[in-house]
């Protein structure tokens, strides 16, 4: 009935498995990678926006404290700040905001400016320095940022 065939096994049958499997594995590995690429970017860009968000709430701060320290049609306020003494150190002014600032803006929404101010006064001109925080809170993290600024009622 049937000729006089030889069954014969080729040595490459039943290799395609482990191959799909290996392809597989080396694809999953590939996915994970850009996922887990993805996530930090995603957090990286979350950070970078909510940290410049904490420094424009405390260059607002400044610039709302300015407006009251130097008045357009007055002299300077100095009665704001406290007087610098001169054995402590920087960080030991500043112990009281002098002017605090909760936002309510659509950009500025959870953020708050706290603004320390110290002077002093010397040959009838008084410098001024003015520290403001910036704070904005994201759900669980809470960012800050801090500027320092030097100012004046005169020329030096």
């Amino acid at each position: 009935m049937f000729p006089n065939r030889s069954i014969t096994r080729s040595a490459t049958q039943g290799a395609a498995l482990p191959v799909a499997l290996f392809i597989i594995v080396v694809m999953a590995l590939v996915g994970a990678a850009l996922v887990r690429i993805v996530v930090d970017t995603s957090a990286g860009v979350v950070n970078d926006v909510i940290g410049q968000r904490a420094f424009n709430a405390a260059r607002s701060g400044a610039e709302l404290f300015l407006v009251q320290l130097f008045p357009l049609d007055a002299p300077t306020n100095v009665s704001l700040c406290g007087e610098r003494d001169a054995t402590l150190s920087p960080d030991d002014n500043d112990d009281v905001a002098v002017y605090t600032e909760s936002f309510t803006t659509a950009g500025l929404h959870g953020c708050s400016a706290h603004v320390y101010c110290d002077f002093a006064a010397a040959e009838g001109i008084t410098h001024f320095r003015i520290v403001s925080q910036g704070r904005c809170d994201a759900g669980d993290l809470s960012y800050t940022k801090e500027l320092l600024l030097e100012a004046s009622d005169g020329a030096l």
